[in-house]
């Protein structure tokens, strides 16, 4: 995945909104949403914080449970994410009930 993401990172200069997706699996994030998040360790250096800081970003988070707070781990994730990151979080898309 590394190749792949140093093509994405000079691109995620350019962005000024970041849009996220995952279903809630097992009260998380997919394994390939938490691996793609995971590579934003690119983001913990220095010289490439400001590459991310100040952008804006949304998630879209739907799942089966008809529950709203069976998301909320999933949303807590990618709160904490962009705190970290220093990233504006924007209107969040919660949607219960999809199959």
């Amino acid at each position: 995945m590394n190749d792949d993401m140093n093509r994405v990172y000079p691109r995620m200069e350019e962005i000024d909104f970041l849009v996220s997706g995952t279903p809630v699996y097992w009260y998380g994030p997919s394994a390939l949403m938490k691996a793609f998040i995971d590579r934003f360790v690119y983001f913990n250096r220095t010289e490439n914080r400001k590459k991310i800081r100040g952008k804006r970003a949304t998630i879209a988070v739907p799942f089966e449970e008809k529950d709203p707070e069976t998301a909320i781990p999933v949303v807590d994730f990618f709160e904490r994410c962009f705190r970290y990151l220093e990233v504006e979080r924007a209107v969040r898309f919660v949607v219960p009930g999809v199959t």
